[in-house]
């Protein structure tokens, strides 16, 4: 591959990084500060961020120098898109610069670019440039230091429109643009002493009483321009952090206070950190300190979290108890406790007595930051009852527009975390990422492990029901080394749960049986690996197993399969009357009621796979095939196949193709017969499930045509007396190599 010409030139794109100095030194010899190092990272992510604007992408690194400054120097630029996610690039940059492994040391800028890696250091989802920029801004506030201006000045650029273009957040952008300056103007504007101004514009007025209105964000710039003065205002700027999703800002600046309400919010930062243990701790400290009711309810909705998520006995029932007992006196707050006791209620798996708390607590729909809560948790109870799901969804969506523009950030991320999870029970798995996704952007903004024990484990989880495997197999290490870490035993079983799941997936039963021993494990309660595991028994033919399995899972438990994966499961484990009931209404009726007759389905009963995703419709082949041997059309047989194989779950893409008869193999034995049959053989092939497929046979001579066709990009050949026969088709079966 040749140079590219000179970027600034071809490219129409303007960027202080898109330059050759004449004097540089390569990353690995220049001596930077580790402040410069993570400004660096500032100018490369505002370097992405115009070349993704632009349509161009960096190869790598190889190549870059550091000029006069601490300037980035890169020279070169290709078209089209970045193959690669902005996040992997930063990450090489990182080794180059600070080494590979993890990055050791004291100081804000490593403390700052661990805190980043944390969350750059998955594949899953691709971080937007602009993302990273006001991540990087966010982690390491020294970047805005007067001798760090060149890393700033890598924010701006101009793309071959002629227009300036700055990296980062939009509103950041359209404050700078609204200066209507060059390119290079607002360059200088970034490096100098007022560019902080359009990060985080100043408001007037007191910082308590911005927070008090839900400002949180111009009040914690507020006291970073007039830190607090007593202990009672950095309880108030703690709770602003907070609200923020900084809770290591917000625990640090806590440090050294006695007061019950510094310390009580400091188990609400504990839990959010995943300092389980920490937090049981602080908790335990607090039970004899006066308290105001508010604080009460709070304190006992922490310890059963707490409690719920270590499976170890605690002392939620002590708070739960204060709480309903110490709040008569206050309407709000009593009902406050009453929604506290049915989270608790929904952790110990008594509906019943949720629905009871639920009931009492109804008031609360009239009081605008607490209805929210209220209909959270009816999301949750209708959750536990089958055909519960239209429900489950209409009670997260009333739940997350309940006074919204007042949530939290964390809690308006658990609202999009419950939406994703309704939808996906009611079977619209595109939906139900997309409400993920929004759980990771804003997962992405607070600190703690949650973004990826719960936000990229629950798209994980989609992807794998999907089929899209790429990245799933880190995240789940990811989640579950965070899980450990903090002694989650809750989420470590739905690690192993999801890695089960992953394994089927794969085509690989029993490693999904043992792990679903491991959750099983870790939260003995939960019937959803007798699910999954009845599901692999089922694949194994163990029915007798797979029967003893299910028959310990609750009707609703099992509408966490897909709607076409249920009556497989009944159907694998010996009761097709189940498999008829779990059938019945949904589009794949006429398959199994074909299936379970004994006989062929009829061929119009396979039409509805085509409104499957590839990997559902190839699944529901092989749950098919196991269930009646031969009974799939050829063409549903090889697509499915295909598509199994693609994804790497070798054994059921074998099974599939040991079903098949091979008539690509019968097409030598005919073409030996009949060799003079065009309209034949583009019979034959159309009957085997490749129409418009394209024959030719190769001689010593010049290639002869003998069955037109678009063909495709899979080609099969075989060599016959008269010379070489070439196939080719959309797909075709390995087994159907001569």
């Amino acid at each position: 591959m040749g140079s590219p010409p000179d970027t600034r030139v071809s490219i129409g794109i303007l960027h202080p990084c898109l330059v050759s100095p004449a004097r540089s030194l390569p990353l690995t010899e220049a001596w930077l500060t580790d402040r410069q190092r993570v400004g660096v990272l500032l100018q490369a992510a505002g370097l992405l961020s115009l070349l993704g604007r632009a349509g161009r992408h960096l190869a790598g690194w190889e190549g870059a120098r550091i000029a006069a400054g601490g300037m980035l120097a890169v020279a070169e630029a290709w078209p089209g898109r970045s193959p690669r996610p902005a996040q992997d690039l930063l990450l090489e940059l990182t080794a180059v610069l600070f080494g590979d492994g993890q990055v050791a040391g004291r100081g804000e800028a490593r403390r700052a670019l661990r805190a980043l890696l944390a969350g750059w250091g998955q594949s899953l989802v691709p971080i937007p440039p602009d993302e990273i920029v006001a991540q990087i801004l966010e982690a390491a506030p020294f970047l805005w230091r007067l001798d760090l201006g060149t890393a700033r000045r890598a924010l701006a650029g101009e793309h071959r429109d002629g227009h300036p273009w700055i990296a980062g957040p939009r509103a950041f952008r359209a404050r700078l643009l609204a200066r209507n300056l060059s390119a290079s103007a607002l360059g200088d504007l970034l490096a100098g002493p007022d560019a902080r101004a359009f990060w985080s514009p100043g408001e007037e007025g007191d910082p308590g009483h911005l927070a008090a209105a839900g400002r949180w964000r111009a009040a914690v710039a507020a006291w970073e321009r007039r830190p607090p003065a007593s202990g009672e205002e950095r309880v108030e700027r703690a709770a602003a952090l907070v609200a923020l999703g900084r809770f290591g800002a917000a625990l640090e600046g806590l440090a050294g206070l006695l007061a019950p309400e510094a310390r009580a919010l400091c188990a609400r930062c504990q839990l959010d950190l995943g300092q389980l243990g920490a937090a049981q701790a602080t908790l335990k400290g607090l039970e004899k300190a006066p308290l105001q009711s508010g604080q009460v309810v709070e304190l006992a909705e922490i310890a059963t979290r707490v409690e719920a998520n270590r499976k170890k006995p605690g002392r939620s029932a002590f708070w739960l108890r204060r709480a309903l007992g110490e709040t008569a006196d206050d309407p709000r707050a009593a009902l406050g406790a009453r929604l506290a006791a049915a989270g608790a209620a929904w952790d110990r798996r008594d509906f019943l007595a949720m629905q009871r708390f639920l009931e009492q607590a109804r008031p609360a729909l009239d009081v605008p930051d607490l209805a929210w809560r209220w209909h959270q948790l009816r999301a949750l109870w209708a959750a536990e009852k089958p055909g519960g799901g239209p429900e489950v969804v209409e009670s997260a969506v009333r739940a997350l527009r309940a006074n919204r523009r007042h949530r939290r950030r964390r809690e308006a991320a658990g609202l999009w975390n419950d939406l994703g999870l309704a939808r996906a029970r009611v079977g619209d798995l595109p939906g139900a990422e997309r409400a993920f996704l929004h759980l990771l952007r804003l997962e992405a903004g607070c600190d703690g492990p949650r973004k990826t024990t719960l936000a990229l484990f629950n798209i994980a989880e989609i992807r794998v029901r999907r089929g899209r495997l790429a990245g799933v197999a880190e995240s789940l290490a990811r989640s579950q080394e965070e899980n450990r870490r903090s002694g989650n035993l809750r989420g470590l079983a739905q690690d192993f749960e999801l890695a089960a799941r992953f394994e089927l997936a794969l085509g690989r039963p029993a490693a999904a049986l043992v792990l679903c021993g491991e959750a099983r494990e870790c939260e003995p309660l939960r019937p959803e690996p007798d699910l999954i595991a009845a599901r692999a028994l089922g694949w194994l033919g163990r029915r007798a197993e797979a029967a003893s399995r299910l028959a310990q899972v609750p009707a609703v438990t099992l509408e966490e399969l897909e709607a076409e994966e249920r009556p497989a499961v009944r159907a694998h484990a010996g009761d097709p009357e189940g498999a008829l009931r779990e059938a019945a209404g949904t589009p794949f009726a006429s398959l199994w009621e074909g299936l379970l007759a004994g006989g062929s389905p009829p061929a119009g009963s396979w039409e509805p796979l085509a409104i499957l995703e590839p990997y559902r419709a190839a699944r529901l082949v092989f749950d098919a095939e196991i269930a009646v041997p031969g009974s799939a059309p050829a063409h549903w047989l090889r697509a499915a196949a295909a598509t199994l194989r693609r994804l790497g779950a070798v054994w059921p893409a074998e099974v599939l193709e040991a079903r098949d008869g091979g008539p690509w193999r019968l097409l030598a034995a005919y073409l030996g017969r009949r060799p003079g049959d065009p309209e034949g053989l583009a019979a034959l092939l159309a009957g085997a499930g490749h129409p418009g497929a394209e024959l030719s046979l190769l001689t010593a001579g010049e290639p002869r045509l003998l069955v037109p066709g678009p063909g495709g990009p899979a080609e099969l050949t075989t060599d016959l007396d008269e010379g070489r026969l070439a196939l080719r088709a959309a797909v075709w079966s390995a087994r159907a190599r001569p």
